[in-house]
């Protein structure tokens, strides 16, 4: 779907919308995270999260880089915790 939503209005709605939620769930799923951040600082932490969080990302570390369930997890979880949130 990515590679046709430049062309197909139809799939273009649909990735945006997927967009959208997942960005929605990472701020409800990671609000502890995002406690006390406000303006560029809050949106830098939220981007990063999304980011760390995306199912590109991991399908990089579960098929590509062929790390176990575990291995994966972890790495996500020092991304989401480590992600900047000044500036």
């Amino acid at each position: 779907m990515l590679s046709q939503e430049e062309r197909v209005p139809a799939i273009r709605q649909m990735t945006d919308a997927g967009r959208a939620y997942h960005r929605e769930w990472a701020a409800r799923t990671f609000a502890p995270f995002l406690h006390g951040l406000r303006g560029r600082s809050r949106e830098r932490r939220l981007t990063a999260i999304v980011i760390a969080t995306d199912l590109l990302a991991w399908k990089l570390l579960r098929r590509d880089m062929q790390l176990d369930r575990r291995d994966a997890e972890r790495i996500v979880a020092e991304m989401v915790q480590s992600s900047p949130s000044t500036r």
